[in-house]
């Protein structure tokens, strides 16, 4: 993946009060980056054999700090919860933006239900001919 495709990255342009030399810095959009975080939870570094569970766990932390705050979900408090397997619109919007079949598969089960957990990624990624390493 390129870090130069504004598709995926965009500038760390703050505003006028931060240095002219951060123009340059690049981070990853909203999409990009709860990809980033899936990719890691469905190939953990350690490989699928042992998991290491606590860097699952904080970045599970973080995807639901990310949908929470791009959904609003305290805000929806007061509207009629979409019925068992349907989604508010911004969980359709987010599902819309992913650009990865794993991250589609997670975040999907995830807002339709609870968070895959490491079998059912496991026999996901089978039935997709994914080999985990």
């Amino acid at each position: 993946m390129s870090v130069d495709t504004s598709e995926r990255f965009q500038s760390l342009d703050l505003g006028p009060s931060l240095s002219s030399l951060n123009a340059g810095i690049l981070i990853p959009k909203y999409h990009t980056f709860l990809e980033g975080l899936v990719h890691f939870i469905m190939y953990p570094p350690t490989g699928t054999e042992f998991p290491h569970a606590a860097g699952i766990m904080k970045h599970r932390v973080y995807i639901e700090y990310l949908l929470n705050y791009r959904v609003g979900y305290d805000e929806l408090e007061d509207e009629e919860a979409p019925p068992a397997g349907k989604l508010y619109p911004a969980e359709h919007e987010i599902l819309e933006e992913l650009q990865t079949e794993e991250a589609r598969y997670y975040i999907g089960t995830w807002l339709k239900s609870i968070p895959p957990n490491f079998w059912e990624i496991r026999d996901h990624m089978a039935k997709q001919g994914a080999v985990p390493s």
